[in-house]
Order: C-alpha cells, then sequence, then structure tokens
C-alpha cells in the first residue's frame, strides 16, 4: 500500500496543507479560549478533528519532501490516510449520535445499531484495507487497486446513508417542535436550534464526502477542514 503521490507537482494541495495547519490550530486555540478547562463530547470532537486535520497536513508536507516509497508508506498511508483519516471520520460520525442523543432519547437497540454501523460499514472495511490487508495482499496490484476502490465505495455511499439517516430524524424533530403548542420545557429554543444546526451538518458532511470523490480539485485536505469547520464552528 505504498502508491508514490506525485506530491511534488501538486501545487494546490501543498497550498491546502498550510491553510489546514493554520485553521486547525486557531481552531484548537479557540477552543481553549473559550472551553479553558471545561470538557465535554463537542469540544472533545472539535479538538482532536483539528489535531488531526493539522497533522494530516504535516504528514502531506513530510511526505512531499525528498519523496521516497517507505516514507510515503508510513507518513501519508499510514498515519495521515490511516490515523488521521480515522480520527476525523469518527468524530463527524459521533457527533451526528451525541447531538441527536442531546435533543431526544434513543432506545437502546438504536444506540447499538447505530455503533455496530458506524464498525462494521463506516471504519472497518477502509480502514482494515489501509491497516492489516497490506500485511497479506499486494495492494499496490491490480487486484488490491481495485479492492481499494470498492472498499472507498463502500465507505462513501456508507457514510451518506449514515447522514441521510440522521437528516431524516433530526427533520422530523424539526417539524414535531415544530408542532408544540405550548412549551414543554424551558430549553425549547436550546433544543430547535441544536436540531437546525444539526440539519446543516448533515449538509455539509454529507456535500464534502461526494465533493472527494467526485471533483478532483477538492482533495482529502480540504474535506478535512470542513468536517472540523462544520463539527467546530456549529456546535
Amino acid at each position: 500500500w505504498s502508491f508514490v503521490y506525485d506530491f511534488e507537482s501538486d501545487t494546490t494541495m501543498k497550498m491546502s496543507a498550510y491553510v489546514s495547519i493554520a485553521f486547525g490550530l486557531l481552531v484548537i486555540i479557540q477552543s481553549l479560549l473559550i472551553n479553558k478547562r471545561r470538557m465535554n463530547f463537542v469540544r472533545f470532537a472539535s479538538d482532536v478533528s483539528a489535531a488531526c486535520a493539522v497533522i494530516f497536513a504535516v504528514m502531506y508536507l513530510i511526505s512531499s519532501y525528498h519523496v521516497n516509497r517507505t516514507k510515503t508508506a508510513l507518513a501519508w498511508d499510514f498515519c495521515a490516510y490511516g490515523i488521521c483519516s480515522l480520527g476525523i471520520q469518527l468524530t463527524d460520525a459521533y457527533t451526528f449520535l451525541n447531538r441527536y442523543r442531546a435533543v431526544t432519547q434513543i432506545s437502546k437497540w438504536k444506540l447499538w445499531l447505530t455503533h455496530l454501523y458506524i464498525i462494521f460499514v463506516i471504519v472497518l472495511p477502509n480502514y482494515s484495507t489501509v491497516f492489516f490487508l497490506p500485511l497479506f495482499l499486494d495492494m499496490n496490484s491490480t487486484f488490491g487497486a481495485y479492492f481499494g476502490l470498492y472498499v472507498f465505495i463502500i465507505v462513501l455511499w456508507g457514510t451518506i446513508g449514515y447522514n441521510l439517516y440522521f437528516t431524516a430524524e433530526f427533520l422530523y424533530l424539526a417539524h414535531h417542535l415544530n408542532k408544540k403548542q405550548e412549551a414543554f420545557t424551558d430549553n425549547l429554543n436550546v433544543l430547535k436550534w441544536i436540531t437546525y444546526k444539526s440539519l446543516i451538518h448533515c449538509a455539509t458532511s454529507s456535500i464534502a464526502n461526494l465533493l472527494l470523490y467526485w471533483y478532483l480539485s477538492f482533495d482529502a485536505i480540504m474535506f478535512n477542514m470542513v468536517i472540523v469547520f462544520g463539527i467546530h464552528f456549529l456546535f
């Protein structure tokens, strides 16, 4: 799993990397100034995704300097596309679930089903390909390349399906909350605000995934920034 990406000719992604480092550090600093020592899930997700975006960009710059296959495999494939992408994908997926639980109750079976979906559809196919399959299969072969592409498609549409499911859930909640004639809680406006922002998060996450697949100028570093922006500034 060590295709040598043409780092030197890709000036657009290099610029994105510098912007991503600055943006991620600003998010972490702002989070520290706003929250100080107070920790909650949203802050944790924002800080982790921002840190992963920064490290991802740094690994890209390291990989693009004096390119060689070993450095590409370790810094780019394993650390950037492996560990950092996993951190961003998990924080994005669990932000949906956390915000949903913030506005309504969720049954135990639905909660466990969501956990299993994240593990077996969003996480396991892609990251078993990155971390484990290269130990047993030549991922640079034709079969390995096609296998990696099919896995990417499964994860892409699995993630979009996950986003659309929560879009439907949040739309139902928004409709239900707006139908209430009388406020059943003092936090009704807060619940509505979380629901509306969650719908925007559904849209930004889905659009970012689609752009990453179909629009060649929208690279992985830009994708990371959109996800970090959605988590940090919406919540």
